[in-house]
């Protein structure tokens, strides 16, 4: 468990940059599930394919990460709030970077 947040939609800072996320899921997955108090964990193993994540830096060179998918946690009730507000439940992504960040040239 981390420490809990408190999302604030009117104190979130936005900057104008560009951001892509591509996916690539496998459909034929292996995946345990069990249960840890008031969470349910699905733990994922093999090849769960990859989430691609490009952002481009100040000096306008495109990054691309890879991440595969790890661990998914359902929790209930929500460990984190909404301008103070806990919801019902929440769902945690947890995935592994692959690789170092790829850079390509700036594009004009």
């Amino acid at each position: 468990m981390q420490s809990p947040i408190d999302i604030n939609p009117g104190t979130i800072a936005t900057e104008k940059q560009s951001i892509f996320i591509n996916y690539n899921f496998q459909n034929n997955i292996t995946f345990n599930v069990s249960k840890n108090g008031e969470e349910i964990v699905v733990n994922f193993s093999g090849d769960t394919g990859y989430l691609q994540y490009e952002y481009r830096d100040y000096k306008n060179l495109a990054h691309h990460k890879n991440f595969t998918l790890n661990r998914m946690s359902f929790r209930f009730p929500a460990e984190h709030t909404v301008a103070g507000n806990r919801l019902d439940g929440e769902i945690l992504f947890e995935f592994n970077e692959q690789g170092n960040d790829q850079v390509n040239k700036p594009i004009n």
